[in-house]
């Protein structure tokens, strides 16, 4: 018997190129999402589909990685339909019928060997796809409606990573990095049991400026979701999006859509706008619903989006998956002895102020979202909040008395990773360590989101465990997953403090 393998992949088909269809409905446009389970498993891109003037779906298969003879028992919703050939033909022509329901397909293919009685089943191969499309009952003649139903299937993190009718036919570079990133953001949530259901998407604060053919978008969310293997544990989080929108058709299309606080698919840094990267805005712009429309023209823009250098999301899916394998390997290591010179922290008293003040910002203290990040800066609220006093001087100095007067590590994430991987004398002790299973409530996580080994971001745990749970500011976040984050990850316990 052939050694068993287990290789789970989710995959959404990609279609391409697909311009004959006969029937009225807009053409679906399918992803090729790929996963790496545990074991003897390769990360394939399974199938390309396409359909044909007979309204049936011809499914490609590249199996010639596969460790196989090509001969699966198939699945589709869980009814069996037969055993295929693939390596004798990767070819799968399906009727329509089945992708023209609501929600995704599942194929699930089981490989088997041939006898001359019935084919047994051997679960060497189990690919689990999902193919369809996003469900996008938006009224197109809104250009608000649009952009926030784009965002809650498609573009958010806690979205279903759909494919999307709403987004434009010319955003053909937008496409393909769109692609990319929910690809990569798919691999995490996968490997790491991140599945999750996204219950409510509120625009909590929105603006809109419209021309004829062109609108801005400009959205601040409250998105509340759950974990499906932990659905009592509810996670939010808050964030800005900037949508540009061009008129096809009659119907408001997505051009594209960036996120505030990142470079998120272009790989140039110029025309930061608000700390959003909108590349054709001005330098001196302060928020982006300043944008008027009546000043572009959409072809202009079209191009311009189509011309851009967007970032090599190949490289960054390859540091996702060196990312994922170390936090799999993670396991408890337990905690080192404090030393007996430290004083403790309120745990509990951090934990209140991350409750009533992540999502919602404390207007006792300025915000620095719009100056690099809010990040730091609520974390040093939270330690503050803990009953850590002060230090105001020394190299390892942390303190706040004005906005014009702290210390860099008050507000900047290097300087106070200095402080935790550093200091031995007054103020905050900290020791670093090597698995997320160890961390305690009241604990610093924090991230190197380009893998540039530099750290970029900052949250506190919330929630121990196997799976913590984390909070934050810029993103705004409560009760999400650590694991849900991509980047490579820095944990600290934090012991003490000294006078």
């Amino acid at each position: 018997m052939r050694k068993i393998i287990v290789l789970t992949l989710l995959i959404m088909i990609l279609l391409t190129g697909c311009d004959f269809l006969p029937w009225e409905k807009q053409d679906p446009i399918y992803l090729v999402m790929p996963f790496e389970a545990s074991g003897n498993s390769k990360k394939v891109d399974v199938a390309t589909v396409v359909y044909n003037e007979n309204r049936e779906a011809e499914l490609l298969f590249d199996v010639s990685q596969l460790k196989s003879d090509g001969i699966y028992l198939l699945t589709i919703d869980d009814e069996e339909y037969g055993v295929v050939h693939l390596k004798e033909d990767p070819r799968l022509v399906l009727s329509s019928s089945y992708f023209e329901k609501d929600g995704p397909v599942e194929f699930r293919f089981y490989s088997t060997e041939e006898t001359d009685e019935e084919p047994e089943l051997r679960r060497l191969l189990k690919i689990q796809a999902r193919v369809g499309y996003a469900v996008d009952d938006a009224p197109t003649d809104d250009p608000f409606e649009v952009a926030k139903r784009f965002l809650e299937l498609s573009y958010s993190t806690n979205s279903a990573l759909m494919p999307s009718q709403l987004l434009s036919e010319q955003a053909v570079e937008f496409a393909k990095a769109l692609h990319w990133r929910q690809r990569t953001i798919a691999l995490r949530r996968e490997a790491m049991g991140n599945e999750k259901e996204l219950t409510s998407f509120e625009a909590v604060i929105s603006t809109v400026e419209a021309s004829e053919d062109l609108a801005f978008v400009f959205i601040k969310s409250r998105e509340e979701f759950i974990y499906l293997d932990e659905p009592k544990l509810p996670g939010a989080i808050g964030f800005r999006y900037f949508s540009v929108l061009i008129k096809e058709d009659g119907d408001w299309k997505v051009l594209w859509t960036t996120r505030h606080g990142e470079g998120d698919l272009l790989d140039k840094s110029e025309g930061y706008l608000s700390y959003f990267h909108i590349p054709f805005a001005a330098h001196q712009e302060e928020t982006a619903f300043q944008l008027d429309p009546h000043r572009y023209r959409a072809e202009d823009l079209i191009a311009l989006f189509n011309e851009r250098e967007y970032k090599d999301f190949s490289k960054e899916y390859e540091w996702e998956v060196r990312n994922i394998e170390r936090e799999l390997e993670e396991e408890v290591e337990g905690l080192p002895a404090a030393g007996d010179d430290l004083l403790p922290i309120n745990r509990q008293a951090m934990l209140d102020y991350v409750k009533n003040y992540a999502l919602d910002r404390n207007e006792e203290w300025p915000d620095f979202t719009f100056y690099g990040g809010n990040c730091q800066f609520f974390a040093s609220q939270t330690l503050m909040a803990g009953e850590i006093p002060m230090t105001d001087s020394g190299e390892f100095a942390w303190y706040y008395h004005g906005k014009g007067d702290r210390s860099r590590s008050w507000s900047a994430v290097l300087p106070m990773q200095n402080i935790l991987e550093q200091n031995t004398g007054p103020g905050l002790s900290a020791v670093r360590l090597h698995s997320r299973k160890d961390l305690q409530e009241g604990d610093l996580v924090y991230i190197d989101w380009d893998m540039d080994e530099e750290v970029d971001h900052v949250m506190i745990v919330t929630v121990k465990g196997d799976q913590p749970r984390i909070a934050g500011n810029t993103e705004d976040a409560y009760n999400k997953r650590l694991t849900d984050y991509a980047g490579g990850k820095y944990y600290y316990h934090l012991e003490g403090y000294r006078q």
